[in-house]
């Protein structure tokens, strides 16, 4: 028997609250929207819209995702940073919202430099580059990552946010792939320690690529090498840009402290009140 939009909801609502989804309703009404590819505002202007049979087989395939604990935005596909959509995998991290204020840091620090060259490490999904392809308009991004799979969803989103043009992909650990220099280094590397890897939420284990999280014992090997190569590949006065995690700050300040060619402009933190993004420029 055919099902209306009112009663798909209700059901699906009753399921995810079931497996303590916090937020059960905005998330049936995601997956519906996206089966029947529409706004979720249409979903409660017709509720009594009667979905066809493959429209409710396809809602019960990606509701069964979800259920099973796969993060939404892998089930539904994408995901939303800065405002812009972006396809979304295994393959790559959900991008966070953390990472929208190293972003936009970047972008304020270097809104009035022209031609600006930029390089994003360990790209991912390609939320960073594209990002910042998006608000400084005459910048040129190079984007790295070592995975290959990362590379096909980081272009194919440059390409649906029409900025292909202006990044350049590279594959290649950190700064392997390169041989020139720019005017900002920007990374969102991994930075979860052995022991914090084991304590994180299923979701995040079960899905998430634990090469794009773990990094070590302390959770600063990455950070550590970006930091110690940097300046060879800075102009004079480039910007370093590093997301970090918890509990890290001191730590980080130190790396850049006891560097010969970079000097600390400040440590900005997010809306938990936690230390998030280090910025340094070169000397």
């Amino acid at each position: 028997m055919s099902k209306v939009c009112l009663e798909v909801l209700q059901e699906a609502k009753a399921k995810l609250k079931k497996k303590k989804a916090q937020t059960a309703q905005l998330e049936a009404e995601l997956i519906l929207s996206s089966v029947l590819k529409c706004e979720r505002i249409k979903l409660h202007l017709d509720p009594k819209r009667v979905l066809t049979k493959a429209e409710h087989k396809l809602f019960e395939k990606l509701l069964k995702q979800r259920l099973s604990g796969k993060p939404l935005q892998y089930t539904l596909g994408e995901a939303y940073f800065f405002g812009y959509k972006f396809k979304v995998n295994p393959n790559v991290l959900i991008p966070r919202p953390e990472t929208e204020i190293l972003v936009s840091e970047v972008i304020s620090l270097l809104r009035t430099k022209e031609n600006s060259k930029i390089i994003d490490l360990g790209t991912g999904c390609g939320n960073i580059a594209t990002g910042l392809a998006l608000n400084l308009k005459d910048a040129f991004i190079f984007a790295t990552d070592i995975s290959p799979n990362a590379l096909k969803v980081a272009k194919l989103n440059a390409k649906l946010n029409r900025v292909e043009d202006r990044i350049k992909f590279l594959c290649g650990d950190l700064f392997k792939p390169i041989k020139t220099k720019f005017d900002a280094i920007v990374s969102n590397p991994p930075y979860v320690s052995e022991k914090e890897y084991t304590k994180l939420p299923d979701e995040i284990k079960n899905f998430e690529p634990k090469e794009a999280l773990l990094a070590g014992k302390d959770g600063l090997e990455y950070i550590k090498k970006i930091v110690e190569q940097a300046p060879g590949f800075l102009n004079k006065d480039g910007i370093l840009a590093l997301e970090i995690g918890f509990g890290q700050e001191r730590k980080v300040k130190e790396l850049v402290f006891n560097s010969k060619f970079l000097k600390l402009i400040e440590i900005k933190k997010d809306l938990s009140g936690i230390p998030r993004v280090m910025l340094a420029r070169k000397l």
